[in-house]
């Protein structure tokens, strides 16, 4: 694992706000099931993963907005993450131009539920 310097965060968390083309919501829910089950199951560093749907005032779904929470043991985690295939697989969607719109930002742990 990587050292553990002022600069590294640990744990690593990731929180994305996905906008995706109607159209492509279906195909991006299902990347994403998978991406979701292998890294829970094949990636030990791999801590939480959510995939969130959202909703409207009266709570009701919006099929093409979601929310992507991942939490990895560290940095190097998350990376190897990335390089998995089921990982490329959601970034070849994002490459093929399924994302209408996409706010990423990384935290640091501040409350955490164990």
């Amino acid at each position: 694992m990587a050292s553990k310097d002022a600069a590294s965060l640990s744990p690593f968390i990731k929180c994305c706000i996905v906008e995706v083309h109607p159209d492509r919501a279906e195909e991006f829910t299902n990347v994403c099931r998978i991406a979701q089950e292998r890294s829970m199951k094949e990636e030990p560093g791999c801590l939480r993963l959510d995939i969130l749907q959202m909703v409207d005032d009266k709570n009701a779904a919006i099929p093409h907005k979601f929310i992507v929470y991942e939490i990895f043991e560290d940095e190097e985690a998350y990376h190897h993450h990335g390089r998995q295939p089921y990982s490329q697989d959601v970034g070849a969607f994002v490459k093929s131009g399924g994302i209408a719109h996409e706010d990423a930002y990384v935290a640091q742990k501040l409350f955490l539920t164990e």
